[in-house]
């Protein structure tokens, strides 16, 4: 007959032994979760998230869908050719990057679709490492923007004041040898709003604004921010390049920097031959540049060509 007591210690020493066993399971979903809300840094290996931003309206009843990315990556920027394992559904090229900085970007780029588009969908694929996102986009009214009012940094008049800056680069599209560099040139007006003269880019993780927004990572943030402008070169606009399409790697000469009097040069040389989009951001301080990634207003996305020629062939991407 047993008794009370060892029946006890039977039914403790079981619960000892299976708590012993589920331990690793608990202490291993423990850690995923503190991973997770961590937000833990991954300086490469990671993947990309297609993000679709909304739409907005054109004037001749059209409609443009927009489209951004977040690179998973604190460090690691890729290149995916458009094709496969970077396009959308039915015709593959809609003008999509196919090199990804890292982090965040928003309003990359913008697909126009008919007025009588209705309940159809867009759908862009990304694949990295054997994994594939995708994202639609659609015309359903909760994704609609309004510039107007998703903005900062208008007057106590009227909230809606700040519009984007309106800018240009010369040349809008060149050719240039291998080794040498393609000159361009950078021209910007805006409405004055915000009322405020900036002389660096935002310092990186600064205060209120979750670290994780920002598009560098901060071992290469001092490249981005709190780098003061020359004395006297003080203005409303920032601007910045990025690599948008190329086979090789683009080496910029003043990648970014703040627009005295709505003027700047940068130059841009390539490690390879071949057929070259880059695009630029001007902002007023008040948008992606700016780290306020929740609003739509007020930057400007400006994309130039450049053909490379010599060595092998020319490859498109």
């Amino acid at each position: 007959m047993v008794s009370n007591r060892a029946r006890c210690y039977t039914i403790v020493r079981g619960v000892v032994v299976v708590g012993v066993l589920m331990l690793p399971r608990v202490v291993g979903t423990q850690q995923s979760v503190i991973t997770e809300k961590m937000g833990v840094r991954h300086w490469s290996g990671q993947g990309i998230s297609p993000v679709y931003e909304g739409f907005d309206l054109n004037p001749d009843g059209t409609h443009n869908l927009w489209f951004g990315y977040m690179n998973l990556n604190w460090e690691e920027e890729l290149d995916i050719p458009v094709g496969a394992d970077n396009g959308f559904e039915g015709v593959a090229d809609r003008g999509q990057p196919s090199h990804f900085a890292t982090r965040r970007h928003k309003d990359v780029f913008k697909v126009i679709v008919p007025k009588d588009f209705g309940t159809q969908k867009l759908v862009w694929k990304l694949t990295v490492r054997g994994k594939t996102e995708s994202i639609a986009g659609t015309l359903n009214p909760v994704w609609q923007i309004d510039r107007r009012r998703t903005t900062r940094g208008g007057n106590d008049d009227a909230i809606d004041s700040n519009t984007p800056p309106v800018a240009s680069i010369q040349p809008a599209e060149q050719s240039v040898a291998l080794g040498a560099k393609a000159t361009l040139a950078i021209s910007a007006t805006d409405d004055g709003l915000p009322k405020r003269i900036r002389t660096s880019f935002p310092a990186p993780n600064g205060a209120g604004i979750p670290p994780q927004l920002y598009a560098v990572p901060p071992s290469t943030a001092p490249q981005r921010g709190g780098a003061p402008a020359v004395a006297g070169e003080g203005g409303s606009l920032s601007y910045e390049w990025f690599k948008h399409r190329g086979p090789g790697t683009v080496t910029f000469i003043e990648p970014r920097g703040i627009l005295a009097n709505g003027k700047a040069t940068t130059t841009a040389s390539f490690s390879q031959p071949g057929d070259y989009v880059l695009q630029m951001i001007v902002d007023d301080g008040s948008g992606e540049s700016a780290g306020n990634f929740g609003y739509h207003c007020c930057w400007t996305n400006v994309e130039v060509k450049v053909h490379v020629m010599g060595g092998a062939p020319t490859v498109r991407r």
